[in-house]
C-alpha cells in the first residue's frame, strides 16, 4: 500500500542535548491509503517501539522522539474513544420540527426567531479614497543617524583596530564623533536573531565606551554571523526605537 500523508500524518521537531551540544531532528510519519484510526494508532505504537530499539541513534534523541509519539498516541486514543468519533461510529439522533408559537411569525421557517436591523449600505471604493485623501498627511519623524565610530579589541589580537571578525573575548570600542543624546542602543544579532541589547546612554563628543561582547551572543553555538545595529528613539510621544545604522555581518567564532 502506498503512503498517504493526507489522511494520517504526524510531524514534529525534537530537540535534545547530545555530547554536550544541542541537536535538532525532524520526525515525520505517514499513514497508508484507506487506513483507519485504529490502524494509524497501531502504526504510531510500532514506530515508537522501533525508534526505542534503534541503538544507532543517540539515547537522548530516541527518548525525545518516543515521548513525542507517545503524546500523539494519547491524544489520538482519546479522540477515538470519544462519542461520535471516527473510530467508534456516530451516535444516531433525529430532528423534531420546531413547534409554531402562538402569536409568532406566520412564516413557519422563521417562527421563534428575532429579526436583525438591515445592514448599512456598502461604502464605495471612491468614497473610501476621498475619506483617506481628506485627512492631512503626517510624515513620520526623521531618523537621525548617530555619528559613531566602531573599533574592536580582543585578547587574541594585537591592539585596537577595525572590526573584522568576533570571538567571545572581543570588546567593541564606541567613540562618539558628535554629542549623543539618551535613547540610543546597540542591538547584537546572531544569524538574524536578536541576542542582546546594550544601552549607550548620553555621550559627549570624543567620549569612548568599551563594550564586551554579550555572553548571549555565543551562548549554545560554536559560531555564526554577527550583525550590530544602532537603534535611536525618535522625539515623539510613544515612539519605538528604530534602526539608524547597521554594521556587519561579521564572522563569529565562539
Amino acid at each position: 500500500m502506498l503512503q498517504d500523508c493526507t489522511a494520517h500524518s504526524f510531524e514534529t521537531v525534537v530537540s535534545a542535548t547530545v555530547d554536550g551540544q544541542p541537536r535538532h531532528s525532524k520526525l515525520k510519519l505517514c499513514g497508508t491509503t484507506g487506513q483507519s484510526e485504529t490502524d494509524w494508532l497501531r502504526t504510531l505504537k510500532d514506530s515508537a517501539a522501533k525508534i526505542a530499539a534503534n541503538q544507532a541513534m543517540a539515547k537522548p534523541m530516541r527518548d525525545e522522539m518516543v515521548k513525542a509519539i507517545t503524546a500523539e498516541i494519547a491524544m489520538r486514543s482519546a479522540l477515538v474513544a470519544a462519542p461520535g468519533a471516527g473510530g467508534g461510529g456516530a451516535t444516531a439522533f433525529s430532528l423534531k420540527p420546531r413547534p409554531i408559537v402562538a402569536g409568532g411569525s406566520k412564516d413557519v421557517g422563521t417562527a421563534g426567531y428575532t429579526s436583525l436591523p438591515p445592514l448599512p449600505p456598502p461604502v464605495s471604493v471612491a468614497d473610501a479614497a476621498r475619506e483617506v485623501a481628506s485627512k492631512p498627511y503626517v510624515a513620520p519623524p526623521p531618523i537621525i543617524r548617530p555619528d559613531l565610530r566602531f573599533e574592536c579589541f580582543s585578547t587574541t589580537s594585537v591592539g585596537e583596530g577595525p572590526c573584522i571578525d568576533f570571538d567571545r573575548f572581543t570588546m567593541v570600542i564606541v567613540t562618539a564623533k558628535a554629542p549623543l543624546e539618551p535613547g540610543s542602543s546597540l542591538r547584537f544579532l546572531r544569524d538574524g536573531e536578536e541576542r542582546a541589547l546594550v544601552d549607550l546612554g548620553a555621550m559627549k563628543k570624543g567620549q569612548r565606551q568599551r563594550i564586551s561582547l554579550p555572553q548571549e551572543v555565543c551562548k549554545g553555538v560554536n559560531g555564526g554571523q554577527l550583525k550590530i545595529e544602532t537603534l535611536v528613539l525618535p522625539k515623539v510621544a510613544k515612539a519605538q526605537a528604530q534602526v539608524a545604522d547597521s554594521d556587519g555581518p561579521y564572522i563569529l567564532h565562539c
